[in-house]
Order: C-alpha cells, then sequence, then structure tokens
C-alpha cells in the first residue's frame, strides 16, 4: 500500500515485482474508505473496483488493505452472538436474521 503523491495523496496497491522500475511506477489506484465507514460501504467499494481491495484510512491516513475474505470475517463475526445464525451459515442456509437474496 502507497500513498499515490501524483494522485492528491490517494492510495494505490504494489504487488511482489522483480526487475527494474520502482514501487511507485507498479503502482494501481484503488478506492479507500474511512476506518469508521460501515461495512456495507466498504463492500460496494470493493465489488465496484478492479482489484477486489479497498484502503482503509483514518483522518486521511493509510491504515491498511480490506479485501473481500476480511469482510467476510467481519460479517461472520458480527453474526457469532447469534447461534442461529452461525447454525445456519455452517449447514449453508441463510440466517433467519439476513433478508434472502
Amino acid at each position: 500500500l502507497v500513498v499515490d503523491a501524483a494522485a492528491d495523496g490517494a492510495l494505490a496497491l504494489v504487488e511482489r515485482f522483480t526487475g527494474a522500475g520502482t514501487a511507485a511506477t507498479r503502482a494501481v489506484p484503488i478506492a479507500s474508505i474511512a476506518s469508521d465507514a460501515s461495512l456495507e460501504e466498504a463492500l460496494a467499494l470493493v465489488l465496484l473496483g478492479e482489484t477486489g481491495v479497498v484502503g482503509v484510512t483514518d483522518s486521511g491516513r493509510p491504515m491498511g488493505i480490506l479485501t473481500i475474505a476480511g469482510i467476510h470475517r467481519s460479517l461472520r463475526r458480527s453474526l457469532s452472538g447469534d447461534a442461529a445464525g452461525a447454525d445456519a451459515s455452517e449447514q449453508g442456509r441463510q440466517p433467519a436474521n439476513l433478508p434472502d437474496e
């Protein structure tokens, strides 16, 4: 995760690479979201983007990256207090407190 100074401080992602060039030349811009935003907002940005990740910021400072897997873990954790939800998800069913798609 790098801050792209050329793009007014926007976040960019650099994957592993070898050979010539710098991280800045290989960076791919990514969307970012404030750390106090909802998981629904983060999921929307991840799904709309091409990288499958969204940068997380706090007061404009990069904090990390959120992935689909991270959102999934967070949502499952939020249901962990709901025994019916945990049982249903383990059996491949929709928990009673979530709307059907």
